[in-house]
Formats: C-alpha cells, structure tokens, sequence
C-alpha cells in the first residue's frame, strides 16, 4: 500500500524544501494530528504554517522523521530521537496518522516498523522506548496500551495546567525457561533508569 522514508533532521529539511505540496501535505498532517493539543493549549491553528515551522526548528537536533508516503502523499509521520541520559532511550515524540487513513492500523504499520526497524539495535540492549501522551487523548493512550506501553507515571505541566503520561514499551526478550520472578526483577531494572 505505501512506503517508508526515514531522514535525519538536515535530509528532512532538504525534503521539506524540495516540494512546496510536501511542506503543505505535513502542515495538514500536523494540523490534524495535534487538534486535541492545540484545543487545550488554546493555541489557534489559523497560523498553522508557523506552528508547523516551530514543530520543525524546536525539535530535536538528532531527531529521525518517519515519513509514510502512499500515492506520492505523506500519510503518516514520526519523530523520534536517541536521549542519553544513563542509558540510551527512544523518545517518541510525535506519531500522525491523517484523517482519511485512520482506523485501517497505519498508525501500528508506522510504530512496528519504528520498533522493529528504526529501533531494533537499542532495543537488543534492553532500552526502553518512551512517549509522553496527554491525559485527555484518551484514543493515543488505548493505542499505545494496546501495542505494549506501559504508563510510568503521570506528571503536570505546570505552565499549562495540563496532565500527561509517561509511558514505555520494552521490547519482549525474556527467555521463557527463567522463573516469573527473575522476569520480574529484570523487567523492574529496566522500567527505571
């Protein structure tokens, strides 16, 4: 049905310029995607090109963009970035699916082939991949519990008064021949950085 394109920071902004209808295709794409965000930061999407743009330049430096591209247009998007902290983790930081593609999984299509693509050489080191979902988007959160995050913990933001959740995914290694408590002590090594 469609492809993936993968692109650092630099080949994204290079892609971006190529094409004028590709700058429009991801602005839509946001636009649609972030409804529930912007509703509760009361942020008005008339002016969306230049919410598109700071999307763009205040992301991560190391950030990898995930394009899905069906009939020449961007259907899906994700971005995602290496955080080094203690070990290195996948933050997650934005997953679109357009409108019109919605409920036909090619928001599962574009995390499995992040996790099992995209991601798999940390994964192999037991790191954790982490998303931060707002409390109110109540279909992102029985999404990504229905893929196998887990919710960490829930914290405010206290600039805007809102409450999301932290939520991981370990990828499944456990060999099953060891006993459910040496399962569980190193699945709790791995939750907690």
């Amino acid at each position: 049905m469609g492809y993936f394109i993968s692109l650092d920071y630099k080949n994204f902004i290079k892609y971006l310029q190529k094409d004028k209808r590709v700058f429009k295709n991801i602005n839509d794409l946001l636009k649609e995607a972030f409804q529930v965000d912007y509703d509760i930061h009361n942020i008005s999407t008339i002016n969306m090109k230049k919410n598109t743009i700071s999307w763009i330049k205040n992301g991560p430096s190391n950030a990898i963009y995930l394009l899905y591209i069906h009939n020449n247009n961007i259907i899906g998007l994700l971005r995602y970035y290496i955080q080094y902290l203690y070990d290195p983790r996948i933050n997650i930081e934005s997953l679109c699916v357009s409108k019109d593609f919605r409920r036909l999984n090619i928001g599962t299509k574009i995390l499995k082939y992040c996790i099992e693509t995209e991601c798999k050489f940390l994964l192999k080191s037991r790191n954790p991949i982490t998303i931060e979902v707002l409390q109110q988007n109540k279909r992102a959160l029985t999404f990504y519990k229905k893929y196998g995050f887990k919710i960490i913990k829930k914290l405010k933001d206290e600039k805007y008064n809102y409450y999301y959740y932290v939520m991981d995914y370990i990828y499944p290694y456990i060999n099953k021949k060891k006993s459910r408590s040496t399962q569980k002590i190193q699945l709790s090594r791995l939750h907690y950085v």
